[in-house]
């Protein structure tokens, strides 16, 4: 298996650097078919998703485009897919960031009895506690 940093990723679904970009899915290329052989990090999700929102300015069905299709990359392997799913999901159907849900869903799954937060959104959809005055 090997991991893929932020950067990697992103010259991979954006394109933008046809040199580095070229590199990158010959680099995918070469695990084509071997399951779970290209391993994502939580953060390097999480940071992708940021940085294709807020400097390439991909809309939020780009965004959640962009989500499915890595899911279903048989060589791509993450973390928890269920747990990344949905967060796509609740990304989907919701008005928070996908980083707020995935990070939700984690505190959930590490038996956090209750996480506190700042994000209004989150306090709707009772993933998060809101921290009292």
């Amino acid at each position: 298996m090997i991991g893929l940093d932020t950067n990697v990723l992103l010259r991979f679904i954006a394109k933008d650097d046809w040199a580095q970009t070229r590199r990158v899915r010959k680099i995918i290329e070469a695990y084509r078919g071997k399951q779970k052989s290209v391993y994502i990090s939580d953060i390097s999700l999480c940071e992708t998703v940021w940085t294709l929102k807020s400097a390439y300015k991909y809309s939020k069905i780009e965004l959640i485009a962009v989500l499915e299709n890595l899911s279903d990359m048989e060589e791509l392997s993450f973390s928890d897919l269920t747990l990344f799913k949905q967060a796509t999901e609740l990304y989907k159907n919701g008005k928070a960031d996908f980083a707020d849900y995935f990070l939700a869903l984690k505190n959930k799954q590490a038996g956090c009895e209750f996480a506190y937060s700042f994000d209004n959104q989150l306090i709707k959809e009772s993933l998060a506690t809101p921290i009292s005055h």
